[in-house]
């Protein structure tokens, strides 16, 4: 089932953790009464600082322990959960006494997050060097951390406090990894400004440091630019996406694409909006956070993000090749939402359609309302693609019928 979605619903195990975690925070950092009744406010300012008014914010913002009380009630748990849904699907190559290094860690987000949603390697030796410009928000994480593994537990965290760029002594990383980091250094950047440069510096330091690289941003245009620059800079640098490409070839949604006509296309139906990012419910999510989070008036009914996981030297594409022959198998990864689509002929029943990434660019996938909306965002999917290939006029999209899972 992981082979198929890229988003799997929690575990039984993982969920009972998840859970735990607002719990945690609570008994692990207390909150007196008159500050519980302004958490709702802490957050929705927090929000407004990491959103619309994030010029405003300082370096050390989460020093301030109304913010830190507020992220850590609502934008830590948040994202575990977010990872926890992710990690199940990735393929990460770790062995015995393997180092992790974790830029922007926080408050151990990505650790704990790969703790929950991979028990099988919860009893693995492993080191993580946690990397932050906060030091009490490492302390916080590390309380989290051995409130739920243990004290007792087979991985050493250790954490060091310095920006991105901070020296990482000692035996070279397995992984490195990165989660709502980058942002904080392009979001200020006029949206004139293109991202190339940024994400070039950053592929560079992620190459020197590990083979492996995971990297998660927020699910905005911006952050899906970032993404599709940073795929090319790793592509350039020897790496090759792992997840969510289900190809190493030119990226259907970045510029380069676009402009040589490659791919034009976008979700529910937009031919200018679509960015590399994915979308999912939150059923599962805990209901004390998802209250936590009508309270605050950030209802979330669905998550999102951007990411990409790649790896040095992977050679051995997890695609299949192209067929020349008819009917040929070819592997897309569902972007969007479904749309509606006109039926073909009169009297025919009404279609829909998603859109999805593939090494022959953007692919427009119809069928059925009721078969299109079974796919969700991140479903790998295998396309017949006919002889001779059609193309929707208004996205030049590549369009196929049909869709199997894979």
């Amino acid at each position: 089932m992981h082979g198929m979605m890229l988003f799997p619903f929690l575990s039984a195990d993982a969920r009972s953790f998840v859970d735990a975690i607002p719990r945690l925070v609570d008994r692990i950092f207390p909150l007196p009464g008159q500050f519980r009744r302004k958490l709702s406010d802490d957050i929705a300012e927090l929000s407004r600082l990491l959103t619309n008014r994030r010029g405003s914010r300082t370096a050390s913002y989460l020093g301030k322990p109304a913010m830190l009380s507020a992220y850590l009630r609502y934008f830590f748990p948040w994202n575990v959960y977010r990872l926890c849904r992710l990690l199940p699907s990735l393929t990460l190559r770790l062995d015995p006494d393997d180092v992790i290094v974790d830029l922007g860690s926080g408050p151990l987000t990505f650790v704990i997050a790969l703790w929950i949603a991979k028990p099988e390697l919860r009893g693995m030796p492993l080191e993580f060097r946690c990397i932050d410009r906060t030091q009490v928000v490492l302390e916080a994480g590390k309380k989290v951390f051995f409130a739920l593994a243990g004290v007792d537990s087979a991985w050493i965290i250790r954490t060091i406090k310095g920006d991105i760029h901070a020296p990482v002594y000692g035996k070279r990383p397995a992984l490195a990894a990165a989660v709502n980091v980058f942002n904080e250094m392009y979001q200020n950047l006029p949206h004139t400004v293109s991202l190339e440069n940024e994400a070039d510096k950053i592929g560079k330091r992620l190459a020197v440091l590990a083979p492996q690289a995971f990297v998660v941003e927020p699910g905005v245009p911006r952050s899906g630019e970032f993404i599709t620059s940073l795929r090319d800079a790793l592509i350039r640098g020897g790496f090759a996406p792992q997840s969510p490409c289900p190809q190493s070839g030119l990226c259907p949604l970045s510029s380069h694409a676009r402009a040589s006509g490659y791919a034009r296309g976008g979700a529910s139906g937009n031919a200018k909006s679509k960015w590399c990012h994915f979308a999912f419910p939150t059923l599962d999510a805990p209901e004390r956070l998802l209250k936590l989070s009508a309270d605050a008036g950030l209802p979330k009914e669905r998550a999102a993000l951007s990411f990409l996981f790649s790896v040095n030297g992977a050679a051995k594409a997890e695609h299949k090749a192209e067929s020349p022959h008819a009917n040929a198998d070819l592997r897309a990864r569902v972007l969007s939402d479904d749309f509606p689509l006109s039926p073909l002929a009169a009297g025919q029943q009404p279609l829909a359609g998603r859109y999805a990434c593939s090494e022959k660019g953007l692919v427009l996938i119809r069928g059925e309302r009721r078969a299109i909306g079974r796919l969700s965002a991140g479903t790998l999917v295998s396309l017949q693609v006919s002889k001779p290939e059609k193309r929707d006029k208004k996205t030049n999209a590549l369009l196929v019928d049909s869709p199997r899972p894979v």
